[in-house]
């Protein structure tokens, strides 16, 4: 990390639980990378919108946690999109200190004005909510993420980055390219994702956009059951390349 920060560096964008791979980072190493933005007093925007979606245990740190200097170089935002599966409602905030959240206010309510009094309301009652129904949401895309680990190891020739958190799983699938579809070869992730959604209607992120072109990306955000037939649809599709 060090390496790449030259004069131009004003920001990392830091996020934990991580979209695609599910990562966490552990105290240790969040510690680690608030010394070196610390030395070179560079900001950090902390993406922690997936904090409450962490699975075995594992819980996340703050980075604005790390010291009093760290906390004046962090914009931490959140929203309750996920935590709350409120997707579409639109509402998200931030903690900063005081002059960056007010230069980010004036901005942002010339850009996008605001969310809708309805939206906000709601996001009021989902955030003063009991944090045994966040716990028991969270059960269940544990047992989601589970069934959909259990379906990957059945199929040969891929696997799965397992995730500490938010409900994604990275498919390895680099071992396939060369194979053919209906006689197309597939060489790259969008390749692999084409052919999928074609013959198979199962619709995959490829990793090529995350900067892993040997993944596709997998949501455990829906049912067991779609789960089950989505892993099939693939496990069909992966048998009969050739």
């Amino acid at each position: 990390m060090k390496s790449a920060i030259t004069p131009k560096t004003k920001m990392l964008i830091f996020n934990s639980p991580s979209n695609p791979t599910g990562a966490v980072y552990n105290e240790a190493e969040v510690r680690e990378i608030a010394k070196v933005c610390e030395e070179a007093e560079i900001f950090v925007l902390a993406d922690e919108i997936y904090e409450k979606l962490c699975y075995n245990g594992v819980k996340p740190f703050s980075i604005a946690a790390c010291s009093e200097k760290m906390k004046d170089l962090t914009i931490t935002v959140n929203g309750v999109s996920k935590t709350y599966a409120m997707t579409g409602w639109r509402v998200g905030y931030l903690a900063a200190p005081k002059d960056i959240a007010k230069a980010i206010d004036s901005f942002q309510s010339h850009a996008t004005s605001n969310a809708c009094s309805v939206s906000q309301y709601a996001t009021i009652e989902a955030l003063a909510s009991s944090d045994e129904e966040i716990g028991a949401m969270v059960n269940v895309f544990a047992a989601r993420r589970e069934k959909l680990l259990g379906l990957i190891a059945e199929i040969d020739g891929v696997e799965a980055v397992e995730p500490d958190g938010a409900f994604y799983v990275m498919l390895v699938v680099g071992g396939l390219y060369g194979k053919s579809c209906n006689g197309k070869k597939i060489m790259n992730s969008i390749d692999f994702a084409d052919a999928l959604l074609d013959t198979e209607k199962v619709a995959t992120v490829p990793g090529v956009s995350f900067g892993a072109d040997d993944c596709v990306r997998l949501s455990y955000a829906l049912g067991e059951a779609d789960l089950e037939e989505g892993l099939k649809r693939i496990k069909r599709f992966v048998g009969t390349l050739e």
